[in-house]
């Protein structure tokens, strides 16, 4: 069944745009998407992890410049408190890609 204003079926979502100064109405697009919930939460992973391993290796030199009296000791804090929570939230989106079907 039609609308007979539009054209389009009743049933069907319109999208409004905005388009100088008026708006505009066109159907939603016929294309699927092709990013799912478990290949965002793959890359948001590998992101993650990639961050991690160079908060990690951050956290590594300061120890070796605390070691060699370089640094205070207490920039080791800053540094395992990023190096720790980028662990957690990889780990985290490890196991929530893991949990997607």
């Amino acid at each position: 069944m039609r609308d007979h204003k539009s054209g389009y079926p009743k049933a069907q979502q319109i999208v409004i745009l905005w388009s100088d100064t008026k708006l505009r109405m066109r159907p939603p697009s016929v294309h699927t998407p092709t990013m799912t919930l478990k290949g965002a939460a793959l890359l948001a992973f590998i992101e993650t992890a990639l961050i991690t391993v160079f908060l990690t290796w951050t956290f590594v030199l300061k120890v070796l410049n605390v070691l060699h009296g370089t640094e205070a000791p207490v920039v080791l804090f800053s540094s395992f408190i990023y190096a720790f929570g980028c662990f957690t939230v990889a780990l985290f989106l490890f196991v929530f890609h893991r949990a997607q079907m």
